[in-house]
C-alpha cells in the first residue's frame, strides 16, 4: 500500500543500524508514529480510503526525511523512522516536521479526511542498548503523546551525564 518496508525489514535495518553505531561509537535517533483518527476514515469512507490515506502518510513522511533515514510501516496506521547519527534535537525537528506534514488535509475520492499524527522520539544509546529497547522506549513516549491531546511530538527524558564528586 504504501511502498515502505515492513516490519520485518524495518527489524533487521534497525539490528544493522544498532550494530553499526555500537561500532562507531555514535548515536541515532529512533522515531515511532502513528495517525490520531485513522479509524475514523475507514468507518467513513471504507478501506480504499483509509489505503489513500496510508500511501499519502508514507510519501509526506519520506519528504521529512533524510536520503540517509529508514522510512517504514510497522502495520495498521504505525510507521517508524531510523534517523542515523542524529541529535535529540534534529531527531525532535524531524518529528515536528512530520506531525505539520501528517496534518495537512487528505483528498480522497468522496471527500476530504483531516487527520493528526502522534510522534514518539527515542535515543540510541541513551533509551535503549538494543533495537527492541528502542522500540519500546519511543513507543512509551509516542502513547504519552497520545494522552497528552495527540497532535505532538514527543521524546523520552534527556539523560543527565551524572556528576562525579572528586575525591578529597
Amino acid at each position: 500500500v504504501t511502498g515502505l518496508p515492513n516490519r520485518a525489514l524495518l527489524s533487521d535495518r534497525l539490528e544493522q543500524e544498532v550494530a553499526r553505531a555500537r561500532r562507531a561509537t555514535s548515536g541515532f535517533a529512533l522515531l515511532m508514529f502513528d495517525l490520531d483518527g485513522f479509524k475514523e476514515v475507514n468507518d467513513r469512507w471504507g478501506h480504499a480510503a483509509g489505503d489513500r490515506v496510508l500511501a499519502i502518510v508514507g510519501a509526506r513522511a519520506r519528504e521529512c526525511l533524510r536520503a540517509s533515514d529508514t522510512l517504514g510501516r510497522l502495520g495498521g496506521d504505525e510507521f517508524m523512522a531510523i534517523l542515523p547519527e542524529a541529535t535529540r534535537q534534529g531527531a525532535m525537528a524531524v518529528g515536528g516536521k512530520i506531525v505539520d506534514a501528517l496534518a495537512l488535509p487528505y483528498p480522497l475520492e468522496r471527500g476530504q479526511a483531516m487527520l493528526s499524527a502522534s510522534v514518539g522520539v527515542a535515543m540510541y544509546p541513551a533509551d535503549g542498548a538494543d533495537g527492541e529497547a528502542l522500540q519500546r522506549a519511543a513507543d512509551a513516549v509516542l502513547y504519552a503523546a497520545k494522552r497528552e491531546g495527540k497532535n505532538r511530538v514527543r521524546g523520552t527524558p534527556a539523560v543527565e551525564t551524572p556528576t562525579i564528586a572528586a575525591a578529597a
